[in-house]
């Protein structure tokens, strides 16, 4: 495991070269079609 502290560095890095990050629960569910389902109960009781 990494510390928060070199996560937090990481990010700013890849940021400042302008490399995307995503979540991988986030890609697979894009991927397999599912990211709207997965979100509509947030839709519905108004939180984005």
């Amino acid at each position: 495991m990494i510390t928060r502290r070199e996560m937090l560095h990481r990010i700013a890095r890849v940021r400042q070269a302008g490399v995307p990050i995503v979540n991988y629960g986030v890609l697979i569910a894009h991927l397999h079609g599912i990211m709207e389902r997965a979100l509509k109960p947030f839709h519905e009781v108004g939180i984005s």
